[in-house]
């Protein structure tokens, strides 16, 4: 059962969500930072198997990140557009809220890299944050 689709900038790629996503927050970290210009990046998240194209390819950009795992950071190759990322050892998937086609029924629910948040950038009021990586 499909619960959300998506796609990137130019309409190269699309994906759906097979479950509803777990949660809804914002990372800051540098490298999400690099992505959107500075502001932190809104992502839900949700089990990994649960992503599935449905057109096209997506090209991975593998790093290690600021909390030392390592993250793989999916783009369109066409436009560029980032759609997802993921830890190599984790089993959840990060999609951008930017590339759903509707909105989360989920309110957000955390912030996370918050030691490294620009001091201009939005910061909603009453979300858990974490200076790192959330907990667990």
């Amino acid at each position: 059962m499909t619960m959300h689709t998506g796609g990137c900038l130019c309409g190269a790629v699309r994906f759906e969500l097979t479950a509803e996503p777990q949660m809804f927050g914002f990372c800051h970290c540098r490298d999400c930072q690099r992505l959107t210009g500075g502001e932190p990046v809104a992502v839900v998240v949700g089990p990994r198997e649960s992503f599935r194209l449905t057109r096209g390819e997506l090209k991975a950009f593998r790093s290690t990140a600021a909390s030392g795992n390592v993250a793989d950071r999916h783009f369109c190759p066409e436009c560029g557009t980032h759609v997802a990322s993921r830890l190599e050892a984790g089993p959840f998937m990060a999609v951008r809220v930017s590339t759903l086609d509707e909105p989360p029924s989920l309110q957000p629910q955390f912030e996370i890299w918050t030691s490294t948040a620009q001091p201009w950038a939005h910061r909603p009021p009453g979300l858990a944050s974490f200076e790192e990586n959330a907990p667990g």
